[in-house]
């Protein structure tokens, strides 16, 4: 599990890193593109991974192994202790942080509500402010508060656009751009928007792409406002002084979910854009697409070549074993034979519930052998193992710690309180150095 999901974590980081980098290298500026774009990668990355793109290499993995026909167990370590339990200590920390993120969540919408009931509601409603209204096809509860330095807006049934207390006293014109640029974000539900993507990161809080493309999702949401509240009020350098004027009172927005009209780490970016016209054509427009999908696809399969991952079926043919340690492998050689088989009725395969590692000779780690030892065990009714004994080995060194270990070995007992014969098993054990 921890194999697979660290190749699962690099994959769509690689497939996420590739997708921040190519707007850049097309030179894709169309925020209306880039958000379509950033709201189609973001899910096509993350599940990209999860798809077979041709067969899975298998994962060597760092622990003993023991392979009963198909079936694959992790045994004990090399040192005699239980395999360290990292899937539980993986699912725990990330259960956590889930916790967590979804706390932050909570409280920022608790914070949100708060500030929505002291807050005033602005009278009389400047003539600027209707009029936008009427023309954008958006209204909301408008109110003033002390609490904020930046326009906010938040809700979606009944949306709220919150004004700090400086808000009547700006020119008209200004008033008229911020008014604009909250009631786009009412009109397109840019909330609801802001609300899943920050529950996405609550999901994923530990993948740092993740976070990049959230990021630039949230600024190319801002810059498509920008170019619509230009295009509503015709008066650019309006805005770009109301932008302006808040940047230079802005306060902290933390812990509150909801689009701002300002953040500082933004402010170059979308200055930048709304200073130029950025037009790209149909053709563009089309073959930038192709070069989008081509590149993502080339990435996928090179993530999926690079960073395998470890099909669920499947085990390694061969377990790497750490700081000298012994792999046993089990398999059944034919059919199971039994010392009275009952005529007709086929002997079940002994299924393993308890284990005991074979220790690795410290002659032959000194001597760097290597090789594996085939044992034919007798399987008791009670699924003790009754007799043991070596078939044919690579060295003598191991015999004696294999046939040592395979006889703590407990099956799963023949059962029903029926009378039922031996079975005689046959396992390979394999030594190996890392």
């Amino acid at each position: 599990m921890t194999t697979a999901l660290a190749a699962y974590l690099l994959q769509s980081t690689l497939l996420l890193g590739v997708g921040l980098l190519l707007p850049a290298l097309l030179r894709l500026r169309s925020p209306e593109i880039l958000l379509r774009y950033y709201h189609w990668i973001l899910p096509a990355s993350l599940a990209i991974p999860l798809v077979p793109l041709g067969a899975n290499t298998p994962v060597s993995v760092p622990t003993t192994a023991v392979r009963l026909g198909s079936e694959w167990v992790v045994l004990l370590t090399s040192s005699g202790e239980a395999a360290v339990p990292w899937a539980e200590i993986l699912m725990g920390l990330y259960c956590a942080g889930v916790v967590l993120r979804c706390s932050w969540l909570v409280l920022g919408l608790a914070r949100l509500s708060r500030l929505r009931r002291k807050a005033s509601p602005l009278r009389p409603i400047p003539s600027a402010v209707s009029r936008m209204q009427e023309r954008v096809g958006a209204s909301a509860e408008f109110k003033i508060t002390s609490n904020m330095k930046s326009p906010l807006t938040f809700g979606w049934r009944s949306p709220a656009i919150l004004l700090p207390r400086t808000f009547s006293a700006i020119p008209q014109a200004q008033q008229e751009a911020v008014a604009t640029h909250e009631l786009i974000h009412v009109r397109r539900r840019d909330w609801c928007c802001i609300c899943i993507e920050e529950l996405l990161r609550a999901l994923l809080w530990f993948h740092p792409a993740v976070w990049m493309v959230l990021g630039r999702i949230g600024l190319v949401r801002e810059q498509m406002v920008d170019r619509e509240t230009i295009r509503f009020t015709g008066n650019r350098g309006a805005y770009l002084g109301a932008l302006w004027r808040f940047a230079c009172a802005e306060g902290s927005a933390m812990g509150r979910p909801a689009p701002a009209l300002f953040r500082r780490s933004h402010l170059r970016s979308r200055v930048a854009l709304l200073s130029k016209e950025d037009s790209m054509s149909g053709f563009r427009v089309f073959a930038t697409v192709i070069l989008l999908i081509a590149a993502l696809t080339l990435s996928a399969a090179v993530a999926a070549r690079v960073f395998p991952m470890e099909e669920a079926a499947s085990m390694p043919s061969m377990p790497v074993i750490p700081d000298g340690g012994a792999a046993a492998e089990m398999k059944a050689d034919g059919p199971e034979k039994t010392a009275e088989k009952p005529a007709g009725k086929p002997a079940e395969k002994p299924r393993i519930v308890h284990k005991v590692l074979a220790n690795y000779p410290d002659q032959a780690k000194k001597e760097g052998l290597s090789g594996k030892v085939v044992i034919e065990l007798t399987v008791a009714p009670d699924g003790s193992v009754k007799h043991a004994a070596v078939v044919r080995s690579d060295h003598e060194i191991f015999e004696e710690p294999s046939l040592d270990a395979v006889r703590q070995w407990r099956f799963e007992p023949a059962g029903n309180g029926e009378s039922r014969p031996d079975i005689v098993h046959e396992v390979t054990i394999q030594f190996r150095l890392k």
